[in-house]
């Protein structure tokens, strides 16, 4: 980030006051795509293929657990998740009307209008744009993935330095953090 010193003069918040959260958002969208680009290394049996994708609804998911259980996968430890594209979500899931209707998931509303997303049998949905995308002929790919398939490591401490500039007459403060990491397949079984 660079701060022109004009600018900090001028503002009523102090524009650096953002940085460490602007930056662990920069490094955490980073290594999710890092760990989204290691999908290629997963062997467990995909749902659909990169040739004949399916879409994601009822019938996918219950295949993806049944594939996570019969390879033997643990289920019930809480480190199971789905990651999904948003077109799995609004384009599959909230179309199944047995998933989003209130009387059928035990909700006072419906699940459309309170935006609930529902676990099954004990496994979180979540939402991500960074998973790999094949085009429109071959679509979008998730995740159903146990915690240990992949792994991160990540240094402790962040190393954040300032410095004061002059840039095209300007004076201005810029501010890097600088993070050592690696993403790894550990488990390619597992997702």
């Amino acid at each position: 980030i660079e701060v022109e010193e004009i600018t900090a003069a001028q503002s009523f918040y102090n524009p650096m006051s953002t940085f460490n959260k602007s930056a662990g958002a920069a490094i955490a969208l980073d290594y999710d795509t890092k760990l989204a680009a290691l999908q290629s290394d997963l062997t467990l049996t995909a749902v659909g293929t990169d040739a004949a994708p399916v879409i994601f609804g009822v019938d996918a998911m219950l295949t993806a657990l049944k594939r996570i259980a019969e390879a033997n996968i643990p289920m019930d430890d809480g480190k199971l998740s789905f990651i999904l594209q948003p077109a799995a979500f609004y384009d599959g899931l909230l179309r199944e009307q047995q998933l989003t209707a209130a009387n059928m998931v035990g909700q006072a509303k419906n699940v459309l209008t309170t935006n609930y997303r529902f676990s099954l049998r004990g496994v979180p949905f979540y939402e991500s744009n960074v998973l790999t995308d094949n085009g429109a002929a071959n679509g979008k790919k998730g995740f159903l993935i146990h915690k240990s398939a992949f792994a991160i490591g990540m240094q402790r401490n962040n190393l954040i330095r300032e410095a004061e500039r002059t840039a095209d007459l300007v004076l201005s403060t810029v501010r890097v953090v600088f993070s050592l990491y690696g993403v790894k397949t550990i488990r390619a079984d597992h997702g």
